[in-house]
């Protein structure tokens, strides 16, 4: 029988540092070249040149976790992020630099939150 993971106990660590975060995701991808020519015979050929990666964390933004301050995460930071799988223990490992921070007011609910997106700065490796 197969082992279904929890998403509950799924972090992000920041160089090491536990954030505080809601949901998480993760989209790796090819970037894809077109070589068709005349011997592919009417179909296209493309061929993988680059994998990539990116990715979004949401969070609560809470007094202990400040991300200009206490995370030292901008816009253009680079770091170090472990994205957790659930409970399963295992992570993947993102050398990442953040492209854009965005905070949301929600006056229904009385929390503030931001998202983080991310794009990759090197190999993604896990999970492990």
């Amino acid at each position: 029988m197969p082992t279904f993971w929890a998403g509950n106990g799924g972090k992000v660590t920041k160089d090491g540092v536990d954030v505080n975060i809601q949901e998480w995701t993760l989209e790796k991808s090819a970037r894809l070249v077109d070589l068709t020519h005349s011997g592919t015979l009417g179909w296209a050929y493309f061929k993988s040149a680059l994998e990539e990666a990116s990715g979004t964390f949401k969070a609560t933004w809470d007094s202990t976790q400040i991300l200009e301050t206490t995370l030292t995460m901008d816009a253009g930071t680079q770091a170090t992020l472990h994205l957790y799988l659930g409970n399963s223990g295992k992570s993947f490992m993102v050398p990442a630099v953040f492209e854009k921070l965005s905070y949301e007011v929600n006056n229904q609910n009385g929390f503030v939150t931001y998202n983080v997106s991310f794009k990759n700065q090197g190999a993604v490796t896990g999970p492990a």
